[in-house]
Formats: C-alpha cells, sequence, structure tokens
C-alpha cells in the first residue's frame, strides 16, 4: 500500500517491477518513495531475496533486504512462462508509464518481455533496463550480480 503524499513528484506514475536482483529493486523503492505506484512482479515460489538472512518476523515472508527494497509496493505472483501470466503482464503493462527490468538478456527474449516486443505492443512506456553489463554491446551477455560488479570497479 502506497502511503506517499499526493504532492510528490511521480504521483501519477505507474511502474511494473520484474526484478529478481538488489538493483532493480532498490530503483523500485526509490520510485515509490517518490510518489510512483510500484507494481512488483514475482515468479511463482517468489522473490529469491524473500529466502536470505536476516529473516523478519514468522508472521512476514520475507527478510530484512527484501522488506527494506519493496517498501511502499503492491505485488503480484505471475508465471510469464504461462500464455495467461504473460497476457496478464501485458495487460499490466497497457496501463502503467514504465517497466523496470533486470531479466539477462536471453531470458528476456524466452519470456516474451525482450523490449522490441514490449515496446512494440506499447509504444508509450518506457522500458527501463537495469543490467549489470548492459542489455546491448560486447558484454551483454555476460552475467553478474551486484557483489561481482561491485568488486569489479
Amino acid at each position: 500500500m502506497n502511503s506517499h503524499k499526493s504532492d510528490a513528484p511521480l504521483t501519477g506514475v505507474t511502474v511494473i517491477e520484474h526484478g529478481q536482483g538488489v538493483s532493480a529493486s532498490y530503483a523500485g523503492r526509490l520510485l515509490a518513495l517518490m510518489g510512483a505506484t510500484v507494481i512488483k512482479i514475482e515468479a511463482i515460489g517468489g522473490d529469491s531475496l524473500r529466502r536470505n538472512a536476516p529473516k523478519l518476523q514468522e508472521e512476514f515472508d520475507g527478510d530484512a533486504l527484501f522488506a527494506y527494497l519493496n517498501v511502499n509496493k503492491s505485488g503480484v505472483t505471475l508465471n510469464l512462462s504461462s500464455s495467461l501470466g504473460h497476457a496478464l503482464l501485458y495487460e499490466l503493462l497497457g496501463r502503467a508509464d514504465v517497466f523496470l527490468d533486470d531479466t539477462h538478456p536471453a531470458g528476456r527474449r524466452a519470456l516474451g518481455i525482450a523490449p522490441d516486443e514490449v515496446c512494440r505492443a506499447h509504444p508509450k512506456l518506457i522500458y527501463a533496463s537495469v543490467l549489470p553489463f548492459g542489455a546491448l554491446g560486447p558484454h551483454s551477455e555476460y552475467k553478474g550480480y551486484e557483489l561481482n560488479v561491485f568488486h569489479s570497479g
């Protein structure tokens, strides 16, 4: 549930966040804190950050980092490998202003969420790619995690 003021700079902006890593989740957190309505898409089984230590109280399904990164967000669980999950995502994107995604480029094509496909279906949508080595270029197929990228600098 969003608890921001109606005069926040991003009030009225809707963001669909499809992120498994800290970077995309943190970007979504910042947008939510600036007033955007952020809807986090989680895979069946939930975000992997839910299973990290330190754990919070038993009634909260997640860890401290997950709780911190998902302040003021709504969430929905979708199986993007299914036609129904894909259709529901595209329905959400039809009402959104921004799609925030950190899926590896090869995985994007497999899920039907590659930038060219999404932007063709939703030409007014901003597709924000959050990848450690970029979506294009000589290193775009490299896989990286926050810890690796931090130490490569």
